[in-house]
C-alpha cells in the first residue's frame, strides 16, 4: 500500500465492516464465477467453463485495518482531497457553530471523534474514544459509537446503536465521556450532518474542554471524494481550498492530461519498475502481483492511462515515469477493451522518438482490441523493445531486468 494513502493505489479504500478480498473471492467462486489471476487466462477459461469470467483483483485489499474504525491522521487517499489545519477548521467552524474550533492540539485527556461511511449498512458512523486508547477493537467499554442515516432522515443517536454499544446515560457516569455528555448528541449529529452535506469520506477531530468548561474541537482532518466535484461540479467551496503546490507535481501534471499517476513510497530505493497500464483494476493487479512470488519485485509507481488514452497520453505517461530516477525498467501492460492496442503501440514509438528514454529497457505486453496490429507495429519498429503475449512471461522478464 502506498504510504500516506487510505487504501489502494487508485483511490479504493476499505470501510467499516467491508468484506475482505478473500471473502469476495470465495463468494464469487461459490456462486460459480470463473476466478482468474491474470487476464491472459480469460479465453481458455471461457472455453473450458462455457460461461462468463471474472478476474481476481484482490491482492491490494487483503490487509484489513487493525481496528473497526481507524482513520490515521496522516493518511491521504489518491483521487481524494485531504484537508487539515485552518482550511479544515474553517469548514468545521461554519458547520458546528456551537463549538469553538481550532487547528491546534489540545490536552492528552481529549476525546477522539472519528466518522466514516459504513458501506454495508449505508450509514454514517461516528465514533468517540479516549485519546491514546489501545487499538483493541473488542474493547467497547471505552468506545462510543452512533449511526446516522446518509439521507438525513434520522438525525442524532439511533436508539438501537446507543443501547447496543453505549448502554444508558447512567453507564456513562464513570467513563471518559462523562464530562462531554451535555454536548455529545449535538456533536455526533453535527459531525454526521457535516459528512452528509459536504460528501466527505472520513473525518477526525479531537474534543476537549477549555478553562471555561466549554467544548473545543481541534486538529481536524477531513477527506473528500473528488468525484463530487469532478463529475458533478458539487462542493466547489470545499475544492477551492485545494493547494496543488503542496502535492506531488508529477501527480498534478498527470491529472491535467487525464492520467492517474501515483508515486509509491519515494523513499524505497528498491522500487525500480515503472508501470504504464490501462485501467485502475489491471494497474493495481500489475503492481501487486509483481510484488508477490515468484517475481518479488517492487514498482515505483501506479499509472492508469485511462480507457480513452491516446498516443500523446502514452507519450506523457513515459515522461512522468522517467521523472523518477529509481526506474530501471518500464513495464507497459495493456489489456485493451476500450483501448486500441495499435494506438498504444503508436504512443510507445512516439515516446522513443521524442523522449529521452535514458537507455532503459521497456517490456511491452499488448492483448485485446486490435492486438495483432499493435504487436506488428512493435515488432517492426526496430526499437529496443521486448514484446510478450502472456503476462507471466512479461512479468518474469521485468523481474529479471529489475534485479540485474
Amino acid at each position: 500500500m502506498p504510504q500516506k494513502r487510505v487504501m489502494g493505489h487508485a483511490g479504493a479504500f476499505i470501510g467499516p465492516r467491508d468484506p475482505s478480498a478473500e471473502d469476495k473471492f470465495r463468494a464469487l467462486e461459490q456462486s460459480g464465477a470463473v476466478m482468474l489471476l491474470t487476464t491472459s487466462k480469460i479465453n481458455g477459461s471461457t472455453q473450458s467453463k462455457g460461461g462468463p469470467t471474472s478476474q481476481r483483483r484482490g491482492y491490494h485489499t487483503i490487509r484489513r485495518p487493525p481496528e473497526y474504525l481507524q482513520i490515521a491522521p496522516s493518511a491521504r487517499q489518491a483521487r481524494c482531497l485531504h484537508l487539515d489545519g485552518e482550511k479544515a477548521a474553517s469548514l468545521v467552524r461554519s458547520a458546528l457553530p456551537d463549538f469553538d474550533v481550532t487547528e491546534s492540539t489540545p490536552s492528552p485527556s481529549s476525546i477522539q471523534v472519528m466518522s466514516t461511511i459504513d458501506r454495508i449498512s449505508a450509514r454514517i458512523n461516528v465514533q468517540l474514544r479516549p485519546r491514546g486508547r489501545s487499538d483493541d477493537a473488542s474493547d467497547e467499554s471505552t468506545t462510543l459509537e452512533t449511526s446516522h442515516s446518509p439521507s438525513g432522515g434520522s438525525k442524532g443517536t439511533d436508539k438501537h446503536s446507543l443501547e447496543q454499544v453505549a448502554g444508558s446515560r447512567e453507564s456513562l457516569k464513570d467513563t471518559p465521556f462523562a464530562n462531554f455528555e451535555p454536548c455529545r448528541e449535538r456533536l455526533t449529529s453535527g459531525v454526521a450532518d457535516f459528512m452528509r452535506t459536504h460528501e466527505a469520506l472520513s473525518m477526525q477531530l479531537l474534543l476537549s474542554l477549555n478553562n471555561d468548561n466549554k467544548p473545543v474541537l481541534s486538529s481536524p482532518t477531513i477527506h473528500f471524494d473528488d468525484s463530487a466535484y469532478k463529475s458533478g461540479k458539487r462542493q466547489e467551496v470545499v475544492f477551492a481550498k485545494r493547494d496543488k503546490s503542496a502535492e506531488d507535481q508529477s501527480e498534478v501534471v498527470a491529472e491535467e492530461h487525464g492520467i492517474v499517476y501515483i508515486t509509491l513510497d519515494p523513499t524505497d530505493q528498491s522500487a525500480s519498475i515503472g508501470t504504464l497500464v490501462n485501467g485502475a483494476g489491471l494497474a493495481m493487479n500489475t503492481v501487486d502481483v509483481l510484488s508477490l512470488p515468484p517475481y518479488n519485485v517492487k514498482c515505483a509507481n501506479f499509472l492508469d492511462t485511462g480507457g480513452k488514452a491516446t498516443s500523446d497520453t502514452v507519450k506523457k505517461s513515459f515522461e512522468l515515469i522517467l521523472r523518477d530516477s529509481r526506474i530501471k525498467v518500464i513495464f507497459v501492460n495493456i489489456f485493451g477493451g476500450l483501448t486500441d492496442c495499435a494506438m498504444i503501440a503508436d504512443g510507445v514509438m512516439l515516446a522513443f522518438k521524442d523522449v529521452d528514454m535514458r537507455g532503459l529497457p521497456v517490456v511491452v505486453r499488448l492483448r485485446g482490441t486490435n492486438e495483432e496490429e499493435g504487436q506488428r507495429k512493435i515488432a517492426e519498429s526496430g526499437l529496443a523493445l521486448e514484446a510478450f503475449d502472456q503476462f507471466e512471461d512479461a512479468a518474469r522478464r521485468v523481474a529479471e531486468l529489475a534485479n540485474a
